[in-house]
């Protein structure tokens, strides 16, 4: 696994949003699970212009595609439940 992928992973794991003070509970929850997808999104992007010609970046664009897949349910639910 390439050490940018590693960085990456230890700091959208960890990650963590400050509440802004005329911010709401939906709007921080919403911000977070989009700043989170954003950032997913963008590694993504990163790895696949990287990869071009280079099979050494699959493992960890699979890591990261099956990370954003995650976070995209998890967005789904929380939305799903706010509806409800």
């Amino acid at each position: 696994m390439h050490p940018q992928t590693k960085e990456f992973l230890d700091k959208i794991q960890n990650f963590e949003i400050k509440r802004r003070f005329d911010e709401s509970e939906y709007d921080i929850i919403k911000r977070y699970h989009k700043t989170k997808l954003c950032m997913c999104y963008d590694y993504l992007k990163l790895l696949t212009n990287m990869k071009t010609g280079n099979d050494n970046l699959k493992e960890d664009y699979l890591l990261v595609k099956k990370l954003t897949q995650k976070f995209e349910q998890d967005f789904l639910r929380w939305k799903n439940e706010e509806n409800t």
